[in-house]
């Protein structure tokens, strides 16, 4: 009888434990999980930006909820974050969604593009990549919110609830405590079409230009130019990420559904780990494929480093100018080729003279000339 009472006052110590870490887990919500299961944003009561947003689960519920409201959407890694909806409105009509989510994958892209196909009413779809695709096919990370979560694959997330219900409860714990002596943050302004939040970099750029830039933009640029004109980088993944382009442009077909592709604006030095010749055999068999737009080059708005934010993410002006580029709109010479089968060959071999004639200054000078924000290539910014 002892016995008995013994194991039953055990496991009701174990279930009380349970349930105050569930309790707390739920309660501090530190991912959003919780939160963002309706996909509403009026329910949002979470800082919305961190590093700890759960996006993709946010973004999965909003379209399964909200998909009416929305005709396209942009996919992309952090690089497609700068993409507005109203600029991109202004293309073609359409209401559109930014899917923007850190660290993108080729094979997460087709399952988002799987899930809109499914449960939405999508007439366009943008892929826009960074290049940095073909050197994975996961992100290898235990950060949760770096999963593909279950919405997006369109499983059950039960497994997913528990396992937000019951992870270390210290992390729930300061939360709590902070929020105590602090108050809660909320914040979700400028995140209602589920573009990137680059406010805060703004302001902090605006304070002094010029030390941002250099402590920002040209960190590392010696060793970046060094390894981008000796290192020839390896090729990872090339064929299963065109064997993937060509089953989301098989899908988009059968679905009567438009699709783009654009390669990302990307600073010089953030070409490191990304140029090679495996990435320019890669580009020729992408347009074998389908045609594309590539914003990735060496035009004078790639070389100016006052036209980003860091190595790899640009302004909201230029990416607003690739999608008047796109629309035909406006240009700006050698940013922006829209490359096809017939023209591929022409466009690579004119992206090798650049390279190889950067690659020679360098060699020459250990260096290269950049642009400044005096010259015409400086695209201004404005407060956001």
């Amino acid at each position: 009888m002892r016995y008995k009472r013994w194991c039953f006052g055990m496991l009701g110590f174990i279930l009380a434990v349970l349930l105050f870490i569930s309790g707390v887990n739920y309660y501090a919500d530190i991912y959003g999980y919780f939160t963002f299961q309706s996909g509403d944003y009026a329910d949002i009561d979470f800082k919305v930006g961190t590093d700890e947003t759960y996006y993709r689960v946010l973004k999965g519920n909003h379209i399964l909820n909200f998909g009416d409201q929305y005709d396209a959407y942009v996919l992309g890694g952090s690089k497609a974050g700068s993409y507005r909806a109203e600029k991109l409105q202004e293309m073609d009509g359409y209401r559109y969604y930014n899917l923007f989510e850190y660290h993108g994958t080729m094979p997460e892209y087709k399952v988002i593009v799987d899930f809109l196909l499914k449960h939405t009413n999508v007439k366009k779809i943008i892929i826009c990549m960074g290049g940095k695709e073909t050197d994975r096919l996961s992100y290898k990370s235990d950060a949760d919110v770096m999963q593909i979560p279950a919405v997006w694959k369109d499983e059950p997330q039960i497994a997913e609830y528990i396992h937000f219900l019951t992870f270390d409860v210290t992390k729930g714990l300061k939360k709590i405590w902070d929020e105590f002596q602090n108050g809660k943050s909320v914040y979700t302004e400028n995140y209602l079409h589920g573009e990137r939040n680059l406010n805060l970099m703004y302001e902090r750029r605006n304070i002094n230009i010029d030390y941002y830039v250099q402590r920002n933009v040209l960190i590392d640029f010696p060793e970046r130019l060094e390894k981008l004109f000796t290192t020839n980088s390896k090729d990872v993944y090339s064929r299963e990420c065109l064997n993937l382009v060509k089953q989301i442009k098989a899908e988009c077909k059968a679905a009567g559904v438009e699709l783009q592709f654009w390669f990302n604006p990307t600073f010089v030095s953030g070409l490191t780990n990304i140029e090679s010749t495996y990435f320019w055999n890669y580009m020729r068999d992408f347009a074998q494929i389908t045609d594309y737009w590539d914003f990735n080059g060496y035009s004078g708005i790639n070389m100016n480093p006052y036209n980003y934010l860091d190595q790899a993410h640009c302004t909201y002006e230029v990416s607003d100018l690739v999608i008047d580029t796109v629309a035909g709109k406006a240009s700006y010479p050698g940013f922006g080729y829209h490359v096809t089968k017939k023209n591929v060959d022409e466009y690579l071999q004119k992206r090798r003279e650049d390279y190889n004639r950067l690659k020679a200054e360098y060699k020459e000078t250990g260096t290269i000339q950049l642009q400044g924000i005096d010259d015409d290539s400086y695209i201004p910014t404005k407060d956001h």
